[in-house]
């Protein structure tokens, strides 16, 4: 099984700041997402359309770039998905971890640094 997430850049002082994050995810329409996305997607427990539209106009970035910058920190939000190697939920927490070189956003917990 793989997942799909959000990564935020958590060394932007504007996404360090949790109520900002949380708005950003109340933002997004779970149940719609799944619908688009079709297939045996599970709904998991922003920026305003207007600046979204803003966005969108510029075109997508292409695929090859999207992943420069996202191994070069240079996002402030990327889109990430990752593939478990074997089925235990570890596969999935270490990725989370402040030394694991697949963590781009930075994110760290103390409870989850290895």
């Amino acid at each position: 099984r793989g997942t799909y997430y959000l990564e935020l850049k958590e060394k932007n002082p504007n996404l360090a700041n949790s109520n900002i994050r949380k708005a950003i995810s109340l933002a997004i329409n779970r149940e719609n997402l799944i619908r688009i996305l079709g297939g045996n997607n599970q709904v998991a427990n922003t920026y305003t359309a207007k600046q979204g539209q803003g966005v969108l106009a510029k075109g997508p970035v292409p695929f090859k770039t999207r992943l420069a910058r996202r191994k070069n920190c240079e996002f402030q939000i990327c889109g990430s998905d990752w593939i478990a190697d074997f089925g235990d939920p570890i596969s999935f927490l270490e990725l989370l971890t402040s030394k694991n070189s697949s963590n781009y956003g930075s994110w760290k917990k103390a409870s989850m640094t290895s």
